[in-house]
């Protein structure tokens, strides 16, 4: 399967060093050399003496040396389920083009078939071509340009000048206010941790926003597998939140913790929406803002997510601090669906 005689195997603690000086490598690569500020150490604490682990890494090995690695975690999709991201592939320059990248990567899609992943997503440099090519001719997908997926992110800087302008205004309103009287939407709406009993609500505003994202036939989870993915597993594969006015449910917010190489624990959010009836007053904020505190009081180093380059939410987002950093720094957002996941596993087993 490959030129030399590589070797891919689990990562050990022992490997955190040699992983480490890749992701420097892989960093250099992309032209950002300053961005890595995790120590092997944090590697060895996130990876192995943290539980359950942040994230799982293979390696490859050529004669006992490390020469390539690929890091990847657990995410879920409120579509599909649990499904995987590959946050990390790199072989090092002298290794290249011998079939090391391409066993890493068939791992990491055996991993996911294994675990029962729905599908397996990453993002690539549109400028990196070569990695393009590669995806591409795995079955992957660019769904930046075939579904105008673009990627965002709230760096910590912008996520704590965020929760400093909150404080500010609850302040602010509680002076101005001091019975209570004041709101942060214009309905009285109230924000606060999901529970397994509004599993119901929350799958009918994921279709609704399936909808309006004109995808009306994306969802294929129940209610009941809600329940059971962000209520019954341990740990749960999601942490939800709920705007509710007057008891009933009008908007949701799904997120989850994801990995960076450069800075450690991270959120992910995947759906944030309110109902027609009840948009442009204010509860999409309270929302996004609860999640926002969330990241912070979780020490997480972003907050990353996806928006529809057609969808007027791109303004929201941008006033809010984020940065569409598929405009920025050309990140374009790859998937490998349930089907090109099988696919390729039958491949390698012929």
């Amino acid at each position: 399967m490959a030129d030399v005689n590589a070797i891919v195997r689990p990562a050990e603690r022992s490997d955190c060093e040699a992983i480490k000086a890749l992701i420097q490598e892989l960093a250099n690569f992309n032209k950002l050399p300053d961005g890595p500020k995790m120590s092997y150490q944090d590697l060895v604490r996130d990876g192995f003496d943290t539980s359950p682990p942040l994230f799982t890494s293979y390696v490859a090995t050529v004669q006992g040396k490390v020469v390539g690695y690929a890091l990847f975690f657990y995410i879920y999709s409120t579509w599909q389920g649990k499904a995987l991201f590959l946050e990390d592939l790199y072989v090092c320059e002298e290794y290249r083009k011998r079939g090391i990248g391409g066993l890493l990567f068939d791992n990491v899609v055996e991993f996911a078939v294994k675990n029962d992943c729905c599908k397996l997503d990453f993002t690539v440099y549109n400028w990196n071509n070569s990695a393009q090519k590669f995806y591409l001719g795995k079955g992957a997908a660019d769904i930046t340009v075939s579904n105008n997926w673009h990627c965002y992110r709230m760096e910590k800087e912008a996520l704590l000048n965020l929760c400093s302008k909150l404080k500010k205004l609850k302040m602010m309103q509680e002076k101005k206010y001091p019975y209570g009287r004041g709101k942060m939407a214009d309905v009285n709406a109230i924000v606060r941790p999901a529970e397994r009993s509004d599993c119901e609500a929350i799958k009918a505003l994921i279709q609704e926003l399936a909808n309006f994202e004109k995808q009306p036939d994306g969802p294929k989870i129940s209610y009941q597998d809600l329940v059971r993915d962000g209520f019954d597993t341990s740990p749960p594969l999601f942490t939800s939140y709920v705007a509710t006015v007057q008891e009933k449910v009008v908007g949701y917010a799904i997120f989850y913790y994801v990995y960076s190489t450069w800075k450690g624990k991270a959120l992910f959010l995947e759906d944030l929406y309110v109902c027609e009836e009840y948009r442009n007053k204010g509860i999409g904020g309270l929302l996004f803002d609860t999640v926002v505190q969330f990241a912070v009081k979780n020490d997480c180093c972003k907050l990353d997510f996806s928006v529809l380059s057609w969808n007027p939410a791109q303004k929201f987002y941008s006033r809010k601090g984020a940065a569409d950093i598929t405009v920025s720094n050309d990140w374009h957002c790859y998937r490998m669906e349930k089907q090109a996941l099988l696919n390729l596993c039958s491949k390698l087993k012929k």
